[in-house]
């Protein structure tokens, strides 16, 4: 049995994710409309491989002047970069995402309606690009640290990182910061593959999203399992053959976890095949990479939703506006779906609109750990990642 013959109804929709039976996300359009509009701005840094504007669906609010490119030899230019014809566009597709703008049904759709892809299509997203790959190893451990710096500096109320591998203490030190001054930082949890022989891919969480400062981005599948072969039930591969799943655990780690949808979401899609650049989309969404900017999605609008009552309480600019969105997601999160919830999904499934039900207030004891690193942690990841790249 494959993904296909089991996925639900909606899974025919472009945006199916983003129904009520899913994340919640679009029933909160309702709720953004209601808004005061001083209250909509909104700052997402996006540390991935790049923006690509051209692409119709490409975020409608992309701050390519605050943007900036972080690898080494390259200008400051935060667009993907094409090399001997090819390119990671990566980065555009989880923007597309996290607050793409309207398309329509002309415009590569593999359906006939037309809407806004993102689900916070309103926010300021910040493209900062680290690297054409997505895996946190080598000079790419250092273009992110300073790319994390950078969306500190430009006062972005989330951070979200479709990337993961290796800690270092400068990482940790730039995650501590981050949540001090009301940051929220989601990041991916990392994916393995579902292969025989597949022994060097690490199966738990990676870094940053390892840390407990960080909200670790899981995997639900439309037909409302874990993004894991072993709790799924008869699939034997997800779309077109993918053997990719995500990682979990360990238990430890799954406390500040929480899951959204993946695979076979919208992945907006450039191809170089022709003398000019084709723009489109496919239905390859997949890996946590996914699922990272539903969430940073929900803890965004939390905080528009929301501004007015932070400000009141005090919360903003401390580590008190981060954790009352963090504990807003994980109270909300539906949990009763599958048996080893805490498992796969640790705090549950996204349910954005209940998230916004209540504003949550946080005591000095519910401060998340620090983020710190060991020198033999340390060697442990990059010995890893150096024996599989």
């Amino acid at each position: 049995m494959n993904f296909e013959v089991l996925a639900a109804p909606q899974q025919n929709i472009f945006d199916w994710y983003k129904k009520d039976e899913y994340t919640q996300l679009e029933s909160l359009h309702e709720v953004e409309s209601k808004i005061d509009a001083q209250l909509r701005n909104v700052r997402i840094g996006h540390i991935d491989t790049g923006c690509w504007p051209d692409h119709p669906a490409s975020p409608v609010r992309l701050m390519i002047d605050l943007g900036m490119s972080f690898v080494k030899g390259e200008t400051k230019d935060p667009k993907v970069r094409i090399k001997n014809g090819k390119a990671n566009f990566h980065g555009l597709s989880t923007s597309v995402i996290l607050a793409g703008g309207m398309v329509g049904p002309n415009e590569g759709r593999y359906d006939q309606n037309s809407g806004e892809v993102g689900a916070i299509p309103f926010a300021e997203i910040v493209p900062l690009r680290i690297g054409d790959e997505v895996f946190l190893i080598q000079g790419r451990l250092d273009a992110f640290v300073q790319a994390m710096y950078r969306a500190i500096d430009l006062q972005c109320d989330v951070i979200s990182i479709s990337m993961g591998g290796a800690p270092t203490r400068k990482m940790a030190e730039a995650i501590n910061l981050a949540y001090e001054k009301g940051i929220v930082v989601v990041a991916a949890a990392g994916n393995n593959f579902n292969v025989p022989l597949d022994i060097f891919v690490p199966e738990e969480v990676v870094y940053p999203s390892r840390f407990d400062r960080v909200i670790t981005a899981v995997g639900a599948t439309a037909n409302q399992h874990p993004y894991d072969f072993d709790a799924q039930k008869g699939v034997k591969s997800f779309p077109n053959g993918e053997q990719m799943q995500g990682n979990s655990g360990p238990a430890s780690v799954m406390k500040t976890a929480i899951a959204a949808y993946t695979p076979n979401v919208p992945w907006a899609t450039v191809s170089l095949e022709e003398t000019d650049p084709k723009y489109s989309f496919s239905r390859r969404g997949g890996g946590t990479s996914s699922a990272t900017p539903q969430i940073a999605a929900a803890a965004a609008l939390y905080i528009v939703y929301y501004r007015n009552q932070l400000i009141a309480e005090g919360y903003n600019d401390t580590w008190k506006q981060a954790e009352s969105v963090r504990q807003a997601l994980f109270s909300s999160a539906d949990s009763k779906k599958i048996p080893e919830s805490k498992k796969y999904y640790g705090n549950g499934v996204l349910q954005a609109k209940k998230a916004l039900s209540k504003f949550i207030k946080v005591t000095d004891d519910q401060k998340a750990e620090r983020a710190k690193v060991s020198d033999s942690l340390i060697g442990e990841f990059i010995a890893l990642y150096t024996n599989l790249f």
